[in-house]
């Protein structure tokens, strides 16, 4: 619908459309109607019984259809079953079958071929464990004696009569995997070794083998005075137990996992930063607008992907298959933030769409939420209004000269009668040296204020910060390109939240800055400052430049929270 409709501007007999579909997405949704149209046609004709051959013929149409592109020979092996079906149950060629009967008859066909394939068929033999295969062997191994897969468990379908009435010298699958066991003891000749999984590969506890295997141990042990008869293999190939002549029953003739064993276990070598020194580039004398504000928000990173042209990649979080009960932090933040948007250009927000989107909350909690929110969201739209800015301009152009540097580009977020800047959250260090930028920059053009809105519980005072023209100085903004021009060179010349931490810390503020710089590096999407440092080294950046770095926009500081 939203493909062919191409907005999602209403809703469209209670469904709402999503636009946001072209190119391979579009082929992929084409794709997925396709197969389910076939899995609900599937489904209603799975539901009546039916003749083997009306069935034979429905389960051709169904490979040709999903199977198109699969190799040739596993379609004929398929197709050769399928045709099995009438002449193997042709006692039944004038009866209607469920599906349950069709899909019994094809798991036991399957099985019986997989089990007579790769018998004898050279000096190493692979094959499955059937009765009345006592043939001797040099040696016999068991693989995959775990406790609960062997012996089988009896799972009979349901229309199975003789499981319902189970009677002395009925078959038993369990029964039959013991008698399998004896033979293949008889059928041994010199040796023979049984696998299983006995340690979790999660927390290293020891887990029993099949009760088969238990009892043979018992057996050897009680009666025969045989006892470490089991072998307990480290979980990885490389593990130096294999190699260190420690335990004699344990081998390895990996040459790979020898190698990586021996490096494991060689000497470490001295600790080294991953980053030491300075770089040298040439002293920008055009500096970007862009780049200024980008180093800023995150310093580290800045560094890393202009200078280094290093980008990390992150992972993506895994999609939740179980209805949220509350929005996570960043979806709540982008939500919140098109919100106040859409109150700011007097629209209407529904939770109708809200929740047509997957953006909300399902049930009465829900809509008691989105009552709540909506009436918090208003009042600081209103705040915002309150203030007659007047209309959005267009960008700024940007093109003057400052201490023998030239500062270029386009500053946004002006407005008639000032400049404003907001988040629908509690403000962080780069929302403030932002704003700190753009006012010192916009004031090069034409005095005005700046407002910067945020969203702050624990510290009131900082829900409104105005910057005058009188806070513009010229100083200011020389010593936050000198910070960039650092920047440019190593990666401790700024640190953004440690800085913001240190103007809000009414008492023993590089300890609280060292509290923030510490917290953020454990945090997982901080990854280049956990690349450049470490614990040893976090704390030692902040040093007394830092300080007076920080105490250089103290004053400023004191007259906004002031206000």
């Amino acid at each position: 619908m939203g493909y062919a409709i191409g907005n999602d501007d209403d809703f469209v007999q209670d469904i709402l459309p999503y636009p946001h579909l072209e190119g391979s997405t579009a082929l992929a949704l084409g794709g997925l109607h396709d197969f389910l149209k076939l899995l609900f046609e599937a489904s209603d004709n799975f539901k009546n019984a039916q003749s083997l051959n009306s069935w034979r013929l429905c389960l051709f149409d169904y490979v040709e259809t999903l199977l198109a592109n699969a190799d040739a020979i596993e379609r004929q092996q398929l197709n050769e079953l399928l045709d099995e079906l009438p002449d193997q149950l042709n006692h039944l060629a004038d009866a209607t079958v469920a599906l349950q009967v069709i899909i019994s008859w094809l798991e036991s066909r399957v099985e019986e071929r997989k089990s007579s394939n790769g018998f004898l068929r050279g000096q190493l033999t692979f094959c499955s464990m059937l009765p009345m295969r006592s043939i001797p062997f040099k040696i016999i191994a068991l693989l995959g004696m775990n406790d609960g897969e062997f012996p089988k468990i009896d799972r009979q379908p349901t229309f199975d009569l003789i499981a319902q009435h189970f009677r002395k010298g009925d078959r038993s699958r369990r029964n039959d995997d013991r008698y399998q066991f004896l033979e293949i003891l008889l059928s041994t000749r010199e040796k023979l070794i049984l696998t299983y999984v006995g340690q979790s590969q999660n927390h290293n506890e020891k887990i029993p083998p099949s009760v088969i295997v238990s009892e043979l141990i018992d057996v050897l042990r009680e009666s025969y005075s045989v006892e470490n008869l089991t072998i307990f293999h480290p979980l990885h190939g490389f593990s130096r137990r294999y190699f260190d002549g420690s335990d004699s029953k344990l081998r390895n003739y990996s040459q790979r996992d020898f190698e990586t064993a021996n490096t494991l276990n060689s000497p470490k070598s001295a600790y080294e930063k991953w980053w030491q020194g300075k770089l040298q580039p040439a002293t920008e004398m055009v500096i970007e607008l862009n780049d200024v504000f980008s180093f800023f928000k995150n310093p580290q990173k800045h560094f890393l992907r202009r200078q280094l042209a290093v980008k990390f990649k992150t992972l993506e979080s895994i999609i939740n298959e179980r209805e949220p009960f509350e929005l996570e932090r960043l979806d709540k933040y982008n939500v919140y933030s098109a919100w106040l948007e859409s109150h700011l250009h007097d629209e209407t927000v529904t939770v109708e769409r809200l929740k047509a989107q997957g953006l909300w909350l399902s049930g009465i909690l829900g809509d008691l939420e989105f009552e709540k929110q909506n009436v918090e969201i208003g009042e600081f739209a209103e705040k915002i209004k309150a203030k007659k800015l007047g209309a959005r301009i267009e960008d700024e152009v940007i093109d003057f000269h400052v201490n023998g540097f030239r500062l270029t580009g386009k500053l946004a977020n002006c407005y008639e009668n000032g400049s404003l800047l907001y988040r629908y959250t509690s403000l962080k260090g780069k929302d403030f040296i932002s704003a700190l930028l753009h006012h010192l920059v916009v004031n090069q053009v034409s005095a005005q204020n700046t407002f910067l809105f945020s969203r702050n519980d624990k510290d009131a005072k900082l829900d409104e910060l105005v910057f005058t023209p009188d806070m513009a100085e010229n100083e200011l903004l020389m010593e936050l390109l000198t910070i960039y021009q650092q920047g440019l060179q190593h990666p401790e010349a700024f640190f953004t939240e440690a800085f913001f931490a240190y103007l809000k810390a009414e008492k023993d503020r590089l300890k609280a800055a060292k509290s923030k710089l510490l917290y953020d590096f454990g945090m997982d999407y901080e990854v280049e400052l956990q690349r450049f440092f470490d614990e040893k080294t976090i704390e030692k950046v902040l040093n007394e430049d830092f300080e007076e770095r920080c105490k250089t926009f103290s004053t400023l500081w004191h007259e906004l929270v002031k206000k």
